[in-house]
């Protein structure tokens, strides 16, 4: 059994919940509650780290654009998609760690938590070394600039750019398996604090740099920054608070490869469909069958409706970990009410934010953008669709990766982006980006809310909204 006074997550004592009120609901105290200390925790950490990268996102557009002008904005964003390709490199092992260091750690095994730590460790370390020396010869071989069409940037900026943003991508690699000790240690609240304060030290530093008109190979080298402090803060943290797990190979064995392959593909096949097709792909048929320009615009829509489901995404995510803890433990009936309570609260939330953001977008839009952009009406009402949809796929989606179970998500999200992007190639020369962005983004995440919502309901039983409706009634004050 592992020691609470180490920091294990072996004794998970939780707190006796109140008496039902008069709907049936339970109100959970949450500061008596281990459980709800532990979530309440991680949600102000995920809040925090949410809240910086909406911040990110809305800060970055108006400065770029002020900087560089609509068209280099829109290379930079093709190229900053392209970069996010070094991604399919990472075959799911920092997210599977994740989560089987949480479920390991719960079951109180803690040499099987250490060696899923080591073994990710070291498959990461032999990634990202191949990855980065075959970006290197992709970078610095082929002329970046004709193979992409590029109009605003030099073949040797586009190169350097490729390079460090794709860099900042396989030292991200190490971040999941960080965290998730971290988080098996004390809970998720402090890797997504250490996330949150790496984006507020990238954002300071870009918005001092594009003041004296740094470059944006010298904003490229940012972002990597940003990712190292992220990385290096939490294996610090780490070695603090799980002493137990090892940092040298030796520990590493086929036996957790053997028992995670599984799991880590399915995380790598809804890595590969959700970040990297399903969101950059769109980008590149927009910057191929519409131009630069376009891409800017399609790209600023993205960010505006993106950041609503983001916020509504905070509370199943601030829940992931303890979703794994109560999963491993044997506690069917509490996850479920768990896994209902935060899904409600999502999509709850992100319908109220996407009409907020709806009404405020004649006003928000022009200033956001130095009125370079009016209010594309029916763009933003087809990604708004998508955002919403979104908004209840994310907690399912997180939901079965916490019981590290994705291979049916995986295979039905797949399924729905193919049908999607070929939809959206076919109708590309007659339609506009509004029906060109609704047709190919939607299949994909309809499909994959079905598919996560029949995963969770085959492990912990069959989910019933309306309860999760009455718990969160339960829990506001009166």
């Amino acid at each position: 059994m592992l020691r609470t006074d180490e920091g294990g997550a072996g004794d998970v004592r939780e707190g006796r919940p109140a008496a039902p009120n008069s709907t049936g609901s339970v109100r959970f105290r949450m500061t008596r509650n281990p459980l709800g200390r532990r979530i309440l925790g991680a949600f102000l950490g995920n809040a925090f780290a949410r809240a910086m990268r909406i911040v990110e996102q809305i800060c970055l557009v108006p400065l770029l654009l002020s900087a560089w002008g609509i068209d280099r904005f829109g290379e930079w964003v093709a190229l900053t998609a392209i970069a996010t390709f070094a991604g399919l490199a990472s075959l799911g092992i920092g997210h599977s760690a994740y989560s089987d260091i949480v479920i390991q750690s719960a079951k109180a095994d803690r040499d099987a938590a250490a060696r899923s730590f080591a073994t990710a460790i070291v498959l990461i370390t032999a990634i990202d070394l191949v990855g980065t020396a075959l970006l290197a010869v992709f970078a610095l071989t082929f002329d970046i600039r004709a193979l992409f069409s590029l109009q605003t940037f030099s073949s040797t900026e586009a190169a350097w750019i490729l390079l460090i943003v794709g860099l900042s991508v396989f030292v991200g690699f190490y971040i999941e398996p960080l965290s998730g000790a971290v988080g098996a240690a004390r809970g998720a609240g402090i890797s997504n604090f250490v996330a949150g304060v790496s984006k507020v030290v990238e954002i300071a530093a870009i918005a001092v740099a594009l003041t004296v008109s740094a470059s944006p190979i010298f904003i490229a080298a940012i972002i990597l920054a940003s990712v190292v402090l992220n990385a290096v803060v939490n294996l610090v943290l780490t070695a603090r608070l799980a002493p137990w797990l090892p940092f040298h190979f030796g520990a590493a064995d086929y036996e957790t490869i053997r028992r995670t392959w599984k799991p880590a593909l399915g995380f790598f096949c809804i890595f590969v469909c959700f970040n990297i097709i399903n969101v950059q792909v769109p980008r590149l048929i927009v910057f191929h069958g519409f131009g630069a320009a376009s891409l800017s615009i399609f790209a600023i829509y993205v960010t505006y409706t993106r950041a609503a489901r983001n916020l509504a995404c905070m509370i199943p995510q601030s829940s992931q970990v303890e979703i794994g803890r109560l999963f491993a433990e044997g506690k069917a009936d509490r996850t479920r009410r768990l896994v209902e309570t935060v899904a409600v609260a999502a999509l709850g939330l992100g319908f109220a934010l996407l009409v907020g953001a709806l009404v405020a977008a004649p006003v928000v839009i022009p200033i956001w953008t130095h009125s370079s952009l009016s209010v594309p009406w029916d763009v933003l009402a087809a990604l708004t669709l998508v955002a919403l949809v979104g908004t209840y796929f994310d907690p399912m989606l997180i939901a079965a990766g916490a019981m590290n179970e994705m291979g049916r998500v995986a295979s039905f999200y797949a399924l729905g982006i193919a049908i999607g992007i070929s939809a959206a190639i076919l109708l590309m020369p007659v339609a506009g980006i509004a029906v060109v962005a609704g047709v190919c983004m939607l299949p994909p995440e309809l499909a994959g809310a079905l598919a996560a919502t029949r995963t969770v309901e085959s492990l912990i039983g069959r989910l019933h909204l309306s309860a999760g409706i009455g718990r969160l009634r339960g829990l506001l004050p009166r």
